[in-house]
């Protein structure tokens, strides 16, 4: 065993960096962990939880363009159970692995009719599902 341990510094913060981005929240040694805000300098940002400075747990990230997800993340990437609207007001709700729709979700217009809800793999509906295409 080491004869000394790393000290492990946990602290709130605000690191700003030369390209305009921003970040408040907890740190632990020099890297967002715990709870935080990201900001990127085209109008992105992030609200959620942080592990050795990667999005991970539940976050929500808007983008200036009208783009929301709310959800789970993991290694920066949406992970687990989430929703999104697009900036043309689409939007999805389900599970995600690794940035990809994955599992059961729905995606619906922007009026709000079902377009297809069933599987996902890798991004792609599996097609086994209500395929309703804005029928009623």
């Amino acid at each position: 065993m080491a004869d000394e341990l790393e000290e492990i510094e946990h602290k709130n913060g605000e690191f700003s960096w030369a390209d305009g981005s921003v970040y408040i929240g907890e740190l632990q040694n020099g890297k967002p962990h715990g709870q935080g805000t990201y900001l990127w300098p085209d109008g992105d940002k992030y609200v959620g939880r942080w592990q050795s400075g990667k999005r991970s747990g539940l976050g929500i990230h808007s983008r200036s363009n009208g783009f929301v997800f709310i959800g789970e993340f993991k290694n920066n990437l949406p992970h687990g159970k989430g929703q999104y609207t697009a900036e043309d007001a689409t939007s999805f709700s389900g599970f995600w692995a690794y940035g990809e729709k994955n599992g059961w979700g729905t995606l619906k217009d922007e009026e709000g009719n079902v377009l297809y809800s069933g599987v996902w793999v890798n991004g792609d509906p599996l097609l086994v599902g209500l395929e309703n295409r804005g029928k009623q």
